[in-house]
C-alpha cells in the first residue's frame, strides 16, 4: 500500500466533498504538523476537494491521496490504519464505520445520523477533532451484534426457512 512504518495512519474513506468534512481535515493537517510529525493522513475517494488534498500532499510529506480504490482492496487500507476519521456534516449509517469496527480500527467521527450510537469517539467541532488527534486515546468500539456476520447469516437462514447445518 506504500504506507510508511513508524507513523500513526489516519484514514479517510468517502466522497471528497464538503458534506463529508474534508475541509475540516484539510485545516487540521497544518496545525497537527506544527505540533507533531508522527501522523500520516491517507485519503481514499474522489470529489471536488481532491485538488486541495493534492496541494497538501505536495506541501507535506505526511499526506497520501490514493483516489478511488477497488472495493476488494478497501479492507487492506482499513486494517493498515490506526484510526478512521470521518468529520461528516450529514450521514445516515456509514458502511465505512461498520467496516472499520469489524476490523478493530478505532473511529473518530461527527455525531450525525446513527454515528453517535455506534462510537464513543465523537467530536463536535474542529477543536475537538484537533484535541482527539493530539490526545491519541484511540479505542476501538465493538461492532454491534446486529451487524455481525453470524447474526446476519442467521437472520437470512430464518427468513428463508433454512435450518442451519
Amino acid at each position: 500500500l506504500g504506507l510508511p512504518s513508524g507513523t500513526k495512519i489516519i484514514l479517510f474513506i468517502g466522497r471528497l466533498v464538503y458534506e463529508k468534512g474534508i475541509d475540516i481535515i484539510i485545516s487540521l493537517i497544518p496545525k497537527i504538523n506544527s505540533l507533531r510529525s508522527d501522523l500520516f493522513f491517507v485519503f481514499i475517494g474522489e470529489g471536488p476537494y481532491k485538488n486541495a488534498l493534492n496541494r497538501l500532499k505536495n506541501r507535506y510529506q505526511n499526506v497520501q491521496v490514493v483516489g478511488e480504490v477497488d472495493i476488494k482492496d478497501v479492507d487492506k487500507y482499513i486494517k493498515a490504519s490506526d484510526l478512521l476519521l470521518l468529520p461528516s456534516r450529514s450521514e445516515g449509517l456509514p458502511n465505512v464505520i461498520l467496516e472499520a469496527m469489524a476490523c478493530g480500527v478505532p473511529v473518530c467521527a461527527s455525531p450525525v445520523g446513527e454515528i453517535k450510537y455506534l462510537t464513543r469517539n465523537v467530536c463536535y467541532d474542529f477543536d475537538e477533532f484537533m484535541e482527539f488527534l493530539m490526545r491519541e486515546e484511540w479505542y476501538p468500539d465493538p461492532l454491534p451484534e446486529t451487524f455481525a456476520l453470524r447474526k446476519i447469516k442467521r437472520d437470512y437462514l430464518d427468513l428463508f426457512g433454512i435450518k442451519p447445518n
